[in-house]
């Protein structure tokens, strides 16, 4: 900065020493203020970029696309998936939908990976059971649990509100 302004600046026949003291002041300080300027900008740029993640995409790889063309700007509804056809640059791409007959172009920001899910798979039973066999289940030993329930109901004070038919039906 200051080497463009010295050499476009015209020269002077005699300058003193104080001026181009309060020049040369004026001229830092004007640098100054640039540097600042550019390092907080620099600084905007860092943390942005920490956030981001950098999504690019292969011709012929299946997306999820936003749909355009909403009455309400924030709903969002993903539409898809579609096919990478060409990347055009970094950030635009162009796509196309099996529904619709022309290739649209893209900004990456409005595109996201499509996951396919996994096929189901269905139970097969290898030795089936025959309509007269009965299967085993697990007994339930209600005697104990009707010994843990009295013991409970003897530990808890009943309230003398309750009639002896509703003590009964605890």
């Amino acid at each position: 900065m200051l080497l463009y302004e010295k050499l476009t600046e015209e020269e002077t026949a005699e300058s003193s020493v104080v001026d181009y003291v309060f020049e040369l002041i004026n001229r830092m300080k004007r640098c100054q203020e640039l540097a600042i300027l550019h390092m907080e900008d620099a600084k905007q740029k860092q943390k942005y970029d920490r956030r981001t993640v950098k999504r690019q995409f292969q011709p012929v790889e299946l997306f999820l696309g936003v749909a355009t063309s909403r009455s309400n700007k924030l709903s969002i509804q993903w539409v898809g998936p579609g096919e990478i056809v060409q990347q055009l640059s970094e950030t635009n791409y162009v796509v196309k939908f099996p529904e619709k007959h022309k290739a649209h172009v893209y900004h990456v920001n409005m595109l996201k990976p499509y996951q396919q899910r996994e096929e189901n798979m269905n139970l097969v039973c290898i030795n089936p059971l025959k309509h007269d066999e009965e299967v085993a289940m697990p007994s339930l030993e209600l005697e104990n649990e009707m010994s843990v329930w009295s013991k409970i109901i003897s530990d808890v004070q009943l309230n003398s509100k309750l009639s002896q038919i509703q003590r009964g039906q605890l």
